[in-house]
């Protein structure tokens, strides 16, 4: 019985692991996603700000 116990309990803290792990891999990856739109909105912004300035 203890040993069966023990097992799940590992078992559960893997998958506590495993989903941990893809909570932080997407939190990671909204982050550089959110930079790499903040980098283009500023690129964009200096864009229309030459352009709007050359006119």
């Amino acid at each position: 019985m203890v040993l069966n116990h023990v097992c799940g309990v590992v078992r559960v803290t893997e998958m506590q692991i495993y989903l941990m792990k893809k909570i932080l891999l997407r939190q990671r990856l909204l982050e550089a996603e959110k930079s790499i739109c903040t980098s283009v909105t500023k690129v964009c912004q200096g864009v229309t700000l030459n352009t709007m300035n050359k006119r």
